[in-house]
């Protein structure tokens, strides 16, 4: 029986791994010093669609798709309805708030993590109000 509780444990670690990165932390560390894996940087092309598109699969939430600049390429991304989107103030020198889409305009520096380049899904996003860059 304890053999199960362990191993049972060690599966929602396991699983809720790619969602570890959705931390309340997050909301502390500026654009640039994120030291996670599959982070993305760059600038945002064309803001946020306010369709949303509905994936094949019945039991994943609809995701809305958004356009960045990274490496000088054009890259769509996804964003659902679980993604955080955090408001990066440390440049005045205060922690970053949550913003929502909105805060998605064109023209903004930005830094998503994406840990499945094949999925575009990005658990959560960092954007710079005009006013900070």
């Amino acid at each position: 029986m304890r053999s199960i509780a362990l191993s049972a444990l060690v599966f929602l670690a396991a699983s809720g791994a790619a969602y570890a990165q959705v931390s309340p932390t997050e909301q502390f560390v500026p654009i640039g010093k994120t030291p996670a894996e599959s982070v993305m940087q760059g600038e945002v092309v064309s803001g946020v669609q306010t369709q949303l598109v509905q994936p094949q699969s019945t039991g994943a939430p609809p995701t809305t798709p958004f356009t960045m600049k990274t490496g000088g390429v054009d890259r769509v991304y996804l964003i659902n309805p679980r993604t955080r989107i955090y408001v990066d103030s440390s440049q005045q020198g205060i922690h970053n708030e949550l913003g929502d889409v909105s805060d998605l305009r064109p023209g903004r520096t930005v830094e998503a993590f994406v840990p499945d380049l094949q999925s575009r899904l990005a658990l959560w996003i960092k954007v710079r109000p005009p006013a900070a860059q």
